[in-house]
């Protein structure tokens, strides 16, 4: 790609002028790319792990459709039929990442409902996705779904035309308690339904309840249906709702989003009459700001790693860090482009650290949230604590107890052993993670003793070579 960015102009756009130029690039962003299998078959498959539903910036709330139930669960561009949306936990660029829980579908009541085996089809010529906004109309166009969201809530639009008999499928939902017939609470994440209109009869079916609607008397019958979770209880996803959405209609919600995107997607303006590049550019730029999501509510609380409710710590609380899958280019493109949420993601590292005596990890290996501080801290992003934050690094990689099991013998023989699993990418990024840590304990902290352990140990992936043979020895 030619001409990609221009650093100077991104340097001054991160200055008091920030977001001055309001260029719009949502024009560009096409949340179909990566929503089809990818070539290119890994040990966790091929999925592309992406999702076209609509979602607010960082948004905990992902309204998406899911296209398969068995096998690679979530949404995959060559399918004609959507079982169900997900609404909440979609790892975007994660092997099924398209999919989620918590489900909502509309259905036409004049045909039978079989959980698990109904479904709508659809063209994708009916079909159109934009940050903060997905629209399908589904064959026969009798019924059309449309979905917007902000950072804590979504909002669907279901519109029923014809003599569609209007119902709604809610599963995976847990446990629901109905508070009246516009507002139900479900067990599944503290969430929180608001229906514009009561339902007139409800029935149980295998994963869920579907709900029956009135029809209008003339023309279409639009059902809204607004839902929130919340961590710490039902009041703080209503809260979410009252605060986020409130009285406002489908499209002012909708127009609220556009500009939320507009506004962060503008950070980076790009010389290129490639439209195709662009489009590739902005549309990987939208995707590195779904994650991390937000973790409180709108009044600041959320519940902690150790099952405590508390205030969040930034402008946001964050989670759903995957620090393996982030510390590599995520994140340095945060620090660079937007510090605020990269200051506000480490705030929130080091609150799960304060609250379970160690940094995230998640899944996969390493202990990736140390390069994610170092690299932060040593490019100018200091607003936390550098004492406690030196603290909490060296307690996962030098002063134990350790999260990982090989870790003292790592320690030990300077290496992961291969009668250990995974040992080799264990060694190279333990080694790694000691060295961005020799660079804070020298540069930050001047603690030359820490420094030079630390040091020492990043040449450790060199033992994982058989000079003689030139191979890999302990795979």
């Amino acid at each position: 790609m030619k001409k990609i960015i221009c650093l100077v102009s991104i340097i001054t756009l991160l200055g008091s002028n920030l977001y001055a130029q309001q260029i719009n690039h949502l024009q560009y962003v096409d949340p179909f790319i990566g929503t089809s299998l990818s070539n290119v078959l890994t040990k966790w498959g091929n999925n592309g792990g992406c999702y076209p539903g609509a979602v607010a910036p960082s948004g905990s709330v992902q309204l998406s459709p899911e296209t398969r139930t068995m096998g690679a669960r979530g949404y995959n561009y060559t399918d004609s039929s959507i079982y169900y949306f997900s609404c909440f936990g979609h790892m975007s660029g994660f092997p099924e990442g398209s999919s989620g829980h918590f489900f909502v579908m509309p259905f036409n009541g004049n045909n039978i409902f079989e959980p698990g085996k109904s479904n709508l089809r659809f063209s994708h010529r009916n079909e159109m996705a934009a940050p903060g906004y997905y629209k399908v109309s589904f064959d026969g166009k009798q019924i059309v779904a449309e979905a917007t969201a902000t950072a804590r809530t979504g909002m669907f639009r279901f519109t029923f035309n014809g003599n569609a008999n209007p119902q709604i499928f809610i599963g995976n939902a847990g446990e629901i308690q109905v508070v009246s017939n516009k507002v139900l609470h479900a067990s599944n994440a503290n969430a929180v339904i608001n229906f514009n209109q009561g339902y007139t009869d409800k029935k149980e079916v295998k994963g869920g309840w579907l709900f029956t609607f009135s029809k209008a008397q003339a023309g279409a019958t639009i059902i809204t249906l607004q839902l929130s979770k919340s961590s710490v209880g039902y009041p703080g996803a209503q809260h979410n709702i009252n605060q986020e959405t409130g009285s406002l209609s489908f499209d002012e919600i909708r127009a609220k989003i556009n500009r939320e995107w507009a506004k962060l997607l503008s950070i980076v303006d790009i010389t290129d009459d490639n439209e195709q590049n662009k489009r590739v550019f902005y549309t990987a730029l939208y995707h590195s700001l779904l994650l991390p999501w937000v973790a409180d509510d709108a009044d600041g609380s959320y519940r902690g790693t150790d099952g405590k409710v508390y205030q969040k710590t930034g402008q946001n609380q964050y989670e759903a860090f995957s620090p393996w899958d982030t510390f590599r280019s995520l994140h340095p493109l945060l620090t660079l482009l937007y510090p605020q949420k990269q200051q506000d993601v480490i705030l929130s590292m080091l609150d799960v650290y304060k609250q379970s005596g160690h940094l995230p990890t998640e899944s996969m290996t390493g202990n990736h949230a140390v390069p994610i501080i170092v690299d932060s801290y040593l490019k100018g992003i200091v607003g936390f604590d550098k004492d406690f934050a030196y603290k909490a690094m060296k307690k996962d990689l030098v002063d134990g107890p350790f999260v990982q099991s090989d870790m003292e013998v790592y320690h030990q023989m300077a290496y992961v052993p291969f009668t250990r699993p995974e040992s080799v990418t264990r060694t190279v990024e333990y080694a790694y993670d000691d060295w961005a840590l020799s660079q804070f304990a020298d540069k930050v902290m001047n603690d030359k003793p820490t420094y030079q352990l630390l040091s020492s140990r990043g040449f450790n992936y060199r033992n994982l070579l058989n000079k003689d043979e030139t191979v890999y020895a302990s795979a």
